[in-house]
């Protein structure tokens, strides 16, 4: 599958949005534990880079480590832009055959739900500083903000996202949207 310039740059931006929401969500998050806003963005890099456990980290006070912070920072927005990349060809390909609309939203929704449980997984070690309801609601976030700017974007789509879901029955409309 060959992508447009146009293409390339909306995943892009999506992705980027996607993480921004992420990174923002965290600071906040560690700012209001008191914990200053790099704690989870270190710990995760620790955890992924330097191979530590969750109770070495927690049990011996240690700087904060720069190189484990860029490179889980690396990490996560690389991640992000593919997933920006995979969710703008799903919309281009929902716009190019609508028919195939419900199966796309399927696997958008099951992409999502894969990104929350394999976050989780990976988090484990530290899931007392990163619970599995924070990632949910970071991810949720993320969503909602990349799908603003979509909307924006690709106007005809929140009336297109509207029918699939009232098509299988999660909202109580019947009407076709209008193109």
């Amino acid at each position: 599958m060959f992508l447009s310039a146009k293409t390339i740059k909306e995943g892009f931006i999506i992705g980027f949005i996607g993480y921004a929401t992420v990174a923002i969500l965290y600071a906040v998050f560690d700012m209001i534990a008191a914990r200053g806003f790099l704690f989870t963005v270190d710990l995760l890099g620790k955890v992924l880079f330097r191979d530590l456990l969750a109770s070495e980290i927690v049990n011996s006070p240690a700087a904060i480590d720069i190189t484990a912070i860029f490179w889980y920072n690396i990490f996560h927005l690389v991640t992000a832009l593919i997933i920006g990349l995979l969710v703008i060809s799903f919309v281009e390909l929902t716009d190019r055959q609508p028919s195939q609309g419900q199966f796309i939203l399927f696997i958008l929704v099951l992409g999502f739900v894969l990104t929350v449980v394999v976050v989780v997984f990976m988090t484990s070690p530290v899931s007392t500083f990163v619970p599995w309801w924070s990632i949910f609601i970071a991810n949720i976030l993320s969503v909602i903000a990349a799908s603003y700017y979509l909307f924006k974007r690709h106007p005809g789509i929140g009336p297109h996202l509207l029918y699939l879901l009232a098509k299988i029955k999660v909202l109580p409309f019947k009407n076709k949207p209008r193109s």
